[in-house]
């Protein structure tokens, strides 16, 4: 009877072991397939004539062939893209994940779109073949409006006399009409949108039949779609309007307006820089930034009734955080946050200044490269050699000193990170980059990334800034 026992005690032991086994097991190939699909970034090495392909801060061992990085198309969350890349006139195109780089032609123009779940690009060639990956289309194209995920293309196809604009979808053209130029397919393939040679602006069906006219004698220029296209602005310079899902315009301010959609809010421009924040939450997606030409924003703020609150005329830099708080450095070196109610001054002789996502704390530089630090009403220097700053994903503020020397900061509490030569420092998606070393023989820099803002490592030798 005492055997039995210890023999069931052992059994239960071993089956335990091996669901534990299993389970490990199981961990560590999840880890390794998740290491293969990070944020790409590239950096451009001479030496090699290639840009290095990092994922997650870390080197590949892949390379894209090529003199120059032309332009990167990345899919929604960076873990794919089509590279661009120049040797003189010709571009060739590849795509590249964590795992590879493949060549697709190096027969490219500069008109390519990637997929945003990362699995196909849409482009034309230099002699005016459309392609969808290796797959061509139709020759002689022009242009090409592309759903996210390149399964819905309108393009306009010349034939020589007439300019003709097709629908491709589900693996078949079909000829719309004449004369109509495409802009943009919605997400959901359910929106086209063309515009007229009148300049007539047009919304078809999924099917391509006519759905609306959303306006006439639209200003070409001055049509802006969200990035899920869903919303669309359009001006006839007269006044500027709004159509959101296919639906009907709305009118949204007189003049010519140029949105910029941020996570939360947005702010527009006009056609002179002058910029307004709107309340309208479905309007949270484009992005477009404009200037005056002295290089500053006049801000107001638009309610749901389009009612309009003056915020400042002089705005340099702005900020928009994740508590839907808006916090601005104007021409006069003053630093503001704004609630949607009240502006209230935080700083003054700032010449820059950055805030944690919540806007806990609004760091803000000095022409005396002195850094503060803002927490509610209380102001505290934290550093008396800044030159450049930096704002994390971590909310860890980055800092180039006089001696460009690298430290951060926590709060208020500075922590030295390098004693070198940095140069440049930027912040792709929750990595940050930065080079030092500078070689004047060959131009170039080493490379160190960091996943918190505090332990860097050194990731490649001998590169250019150039990042994608």
């Amino acid at each position: 009877m005492k055997g039995k026992k210890v023999f069931r005690l052992n059994k239960r032991l071993y089956i335990i072991f091996i669901l534990i086994s299993v389970l490990i097991v199981s961990a560590v190939i999840a880890i390794v397939s998740s290491s293969g699909n990070g944020r790409i970034s590239l950096f451009y090495s001479p030496g090699k004539n290639a840009a290095i392909v990092l994922t997650n801060g870390s080197d590949t061992g892949n390379t894209v062939t090529g003199k120059s990085i032309s332009c990167i198309r990345y899919n929604s969350d960076s873990t794919s893209c089509s590279v661009l890349m120049s040797d003189g006139a010709a571009y060739t195109l590849y795509s590249v994940n964590a795992k590879k780089v493949e060549k697709i032609t190096d027969n490219c123009t500069s008109n390519v779109v990637h997929s945003y779940n990362g699995k196909n690009s849409v482009y034309i060639t230099s002699d005016g073949n459309l392609y969808s990956g290796k797959n061509m289309i139709e020759e002689s194209v022009e242009s090409f409006a592309v759903s996210s995920d390149c399964s819905v293309i309108l393009f306009l196809k010349n034939d020589g006399n007439n300019k003709k604009l097709y629908l491709y979808k589900g693996g078949k053209s079909t000829f719309i009409n004449e004369g109509y130029t495409p802009l943009a397919v919605s997400d959901d393939g359910k929106n086209l949108y063309i515009l007229s040679g009148d300049n007539s602006l047009f919304i078809l069906n999924p099917d391509g039949t006519m759905k609306s006219k959303l306006c006439s004698d639209v200003i070409s220029n001055t049509v802006w779609f969200s990035d899920d296209l869903r919303c669309v602005v359009f001006s006839d310079g007269e006044y500027t309007y709004i159509s959101e899902d296919g639906g009907n315009r709305v009118r949204l301010a007189p003049g010519n307006v140029a949105p910029v959609f941020t996570e939360s809010e947005v702010i527009r421009l006009n056609s002179t820089g002058t910029a307004f924040i709107c309340s309208d939450d479905d309007l949270a997606e484009l992005f477009y930034c404009g200037f005056n030409e002295d290089g500053t924003n006049a801000l107001f703020y638009i309610g749901d009734d389009y009612s309009r609150t003056d915020i400042t005329n002089s705005a340099k830099k702005y900020i928009i955080t994740d508590d839907d708080r808006l916090t601005f450095l104007d021409s006069a070196g003053n630093v503001y946050r704004y609630d949607g109610a009240v502006s209230e001054q935080i700083a003054s002789n700032a010449t820059d200044f950055e805030a944690t996502s919540k806007n806990r704390y609004v760091y803000y530089i000095t022409g005396s490269n002195e850094l503060y630090s803002v927490k509610r009403s209380n102001t505290q220097l934290v550093a008396s050699d800044a030159e450049k700053i930096y704002m994390t994903a971590s909310d860890i503020l980055l800092v180039i000193a006089e001696n460009k020397n690298l430290f951060s900061i926590s709060g208020t509490k500075r922590s030295d990170i390098i004693d070198e030569n940095v140069s440049f420092c930027v912040r792709e998606g929750d990595i940050i980059y930065y080079t030092a070393d500078y070689s004047i023989k060959d131009g170039t820099y080493s490379l160190y990334c960091s996943e918190d803002g505090k332990k860097f490592r050194s990731v490649a030798e001998n590169i250019i800034k150039t990042i994608g």
